[in-house]
């Protein structure tokens, strides 16, 4: 915006008021489910069906607002709204409080593989829609990036 400012003696000014407005807030966050272990239960030597997979979580709020609490849920896992971190600010990257095992079964064997899914949600400020995050492990198939894909093979190699 422009204006013109004339004091008592006549004399004018013209000056250029700019006024700059931040980005319009955005909630978002990213979930990574990560394979942190495998451990031989049956005792094979093979990874199979019987053993346990152990599984970490991490969240990054990729939006511009602080998200507080941030929780997950991983039905496979029987984890349903489960802490990951008290609060969360904007490009942060935290790892979630919470972990998860599973044991492989043979329909998982059968199928090629393990497929989880979990999701993540963040609480923004009052009057902000989170876009929630949710990391798909596939077997052999990888997901968009920042994602982690965690496979297991039925013939023990990994």
């Amino acid at each position: 915006m422009t204006y013109q400012v004339a004091d008592t003696n006549g004399t004018t000014t013209t000056a250029t008021l700019t006024i700059s407005v931040g980005a319009a807030p955005v909630a978002s966050i990213v979930l990574v489910k990560s394979v942190t272990g495998v451990v031989d239960t049956t005792g094979d030597g093979l990874i199979g069906v019987g053993d346990t997979v152990s599984y970490a979580f991490s969240v990054t709020n990729t939006g511009n607002v602080t998200l507080a609490p941030v929780t997950f849920t991983d039905v496979m896992l029987g984890l349903s709204g489960v802490a990951c971190v008290d609060s969360l600010v904007p490009g942060e990257t935290l790892p979630c409080s919470t972990t998860g095992t599973y044991v492989i079964t043979m329909a998982d064997s059968q199928a090629g593989g393990v497929l989880t899914t979990a999701t993540s949600t963040g609480v923004p400020p009052a009057g902000f829609e989170l876009a929630g995050g949710t990391d798909t492990s596939c077997p052999r198939t990888a997901p968009p990036a920042p994602r982690t894909v965690s496979t297991v093979d039925p013939t023990g190699r990994t």
